[in-house]
């Protein structure tokens, strides 16, 4: 069943171990099934038909295979009363997963399309030692867990490094330089070539595509080959940029670093296709769909051969996936493969780009199937609309929902005035949003995409409390300072800008601009204003005269205010 799980659960559960059933399409994490299933009275949660999982907090979380899942549904199927048990005990068992990129491994490239990640190294379901103080919370008898994440993947890799620093001598550190002639410990960048040219590119589970170079870098972490290597190839990535900015071609150079006079073959291994977005939809997909859709990479010359420290250049000329639809950013990979032919061992390139222009790609979601788009709420948690005004009361707190399709290093959200078209970038502007959950104005640097479920580090919205509060930044000479005060009733929109890919946060053209509909600011009482002037500070105080509460809304410099904010009113 999709989504199993994702919405409150129909069954009683109360003391119950619950089995949700998991797939790459649902619209929701682990965490949120079993948390649901907690909240609910259950005792134990397990998902089949998936890797790691979140899991909960409060009760114990697990993850079956598929088989192990369907074989439990028709054990209790034949017999409601069977029981299970499950212990604290550990034991090998074979993983069909294996060798794959991990469900939850993040996804590259980088918000300037850089190649991220570089390499792979074993992160799921790894048995490791963990602290004394950990086996104790787990009230494991032994300090030893089964773990998967980055905190098993690199230390494993970090561990191969210094398997091949052990293997060459360990030679110490200050070695590292140009005017070193033996037992010379290589530079980073040399052992980057070394890693990754030897890596080995590993399939997506379950299928015969390679894995996106976007997801496994240039493959798995191969200690042996390369600490046997004859071959090294700079540079050791490739990252392509967009079609639009693709250059002509590109140039790598092989070293051989063996003893003997080898020939090398270079040949092409297209990696699968990986599209994150579908048509209408602007939120990234949880996981790509992934299609056997391939560049043609020109290669000159084909075959070279070299003297033992010699090396070579080959000159590579990419095209990108025929069928790739370049509305979507889909990101295309491979490896460039470079075999000799005195062992037939293969070293690699690997390379990825994106299909279409990702500097004009948009960054806030105006279009989502899960509903949750940029905008502002009104008081019934509803998006207002073009098809009449609404007014929005002062008093309340009103959401807005923040929501990006990409990462931008750059991201704000102002009020401005509600007579201006759309596109109109000649709006008044009355200051940054003041967010009350915030606590300073709703700017943001180097923002985190949302994503289509909240997982692995992403949400699926920014959400900010607004109370009509706006913040404008005052210089001088010497400093700068920010002025929070309260909106007068009016008409108004809230704009989100976000800065595009590869922009300039100087030029106005490289944001990406959205303006809500116009909505109306009421009061929703009499209210009277007063500015009191002190030596040393300015503050604006606003309050009900006609409730028995009083709310009293703050906002003070360091020194007398010269110009008053535009919205600053002494009556109303």
């Amino acid at each position: 069943m999709p989504n199993d799980g994702c919405t409150d659960l129909v069954k009683n559960v109360t003391g119950a171990v619950v089995l949700f059933a998991f797939s790459a399409a649902d619209n929701c994490s682990s965490g949120v099934r079993c948390t649901r299933a907690a909240e609910a009275g259950a005792t134990g949660c397990l998902i089949y038909n998936v890797g790691a999982i979140l899991g909960s907090s409060t009760i114990p979380s697990a993850s079956i295979s598929m088989a192990d899942g369907l074989k439990i549904v028709q054990i209790v199927g034949d017999n409601p009363l069977s029981i299970f048990t499950f212990t604290k005990s550990l034991g090998l068992a074979s993983l069909a997963t294996g060798g794959t990129p991990s469900s939850f491994s993040s996804l590259g490239l980088t918000g300037d399309l850089l190649f991220k990640p570089q390499i792979s190294g074993i992160g799921g379901y790894v048995y490791s030692t963990v602290s004394s103080f950990t086996a104790q919370q787990q009230q494991s008898s032994a300090a030893y867990a089964t773990l998967s994440g980055t905190s098993m993947a690199t230390p494993y890799v970090a561990g191969t490094l210094a398997l091949f620093l052990s293997h060459i001598g360990n030679p110490p550190p200050e070695t590292v330089n140009d005017t070193c002639q033996t037992n010379c410990r290589p530079s980073f960048k040399k052992v980057l070539n070394l890693f990754q040219s030897n890596a080995i590119p590993v399939n997506i589970y379950n299928t015969n595509l390679l894995a996106s170079a976007a997801q496994q870098g240039a493959g798995l972490v191969n200690a042996f080959q390369a600490m046997q290597a004859t071959t090294l190839i700079s540079p050791s990535e490739l990252a392509l940029n967009d079609t639009v900015r693709q250059a002509t071609s590109y140039t790598i150079e092989i070293f051989n670093i063996g003893n003997e006079t080898a020939t090398y073959n270079i040949s092409h291994s297209g990696a699968a296709l990986a599209t994150g977005l579908q048509a209408g939809n602007d939120v990234v997909l949880t996981q790509p769909l992934y299609s056997a859709d391939y560049a043609t990479v020109n290669i000159d010359p084909s075959t070279i051969e070299l003297q033992p420290g010699e090396s070579g250049n080959i000159t590579l000329q990419f095209e990108a996936p025929s069928n790739a639809n370049p509305a979507l950013l889909p990101i295309f990979s491979g490896f460039i493969c470079v075999t000799n032919n005195i062992s037939e061992q293969m070293a690699r390139v690997p390379y990825a780009g994106v299909v279409g222009d990702y500097k004009n790609a948009s960054i806030i979601v105006r279009r989502s199937s899960t509903g949750i788009v940029a905008g502002i709420r009104n008081s019934n948690n509803t998006y207002i609309s073009n098809t009449e005004q609404e007014n929005l009361t002062l008093s309340s707190v009103m959401r807005i929902n923040l929501v990006t399709t990409w990462s931008s290093r750059i991201v704000f959200v102002e009020v401005v005035t509600g007579d201006s078209e759309n596109s109109s970038r000649l709006a008044e502007n009355y200051g940054y949003v003041y967010g009350e959950n915030l606590f300073t104005r709703a700017f943001y640097v180097n923002l985190i995409r949302n994503a289509a479920a909240a997982a692995q580090g992403y949400r699926q919205s920014y959400d900010i409390n607004w109370l009509g509060r706006v913040s404008v930044v005052f210089t001088n000479e010497t400093s700068s300072w920010l002025v929070t005060t309260r909106l007068p009733p009016g008409q108004y929109r809230i704009r989100f800008s976000a800065l595009k890919h590869f922009g300039d946060i100087d030029n106005a053209d490289d944001f990406d601009i959205y303006d809500t509909p116009i909505f109306n600011l009421i009061e929703p009482l009499t209210t009277t204003s007063t500015v009191v002037t002190t030596p040393s500070s300015t503050t604006i105080l606003s309050s009900t005269t006609t409730s028995s509460s009083t709310t009293a809304l703050l906002s003070t410099t360091s020194s007398p205010l010269t110009t008053s904010s535009p919205f600053t009113t002494t009556s109303s």
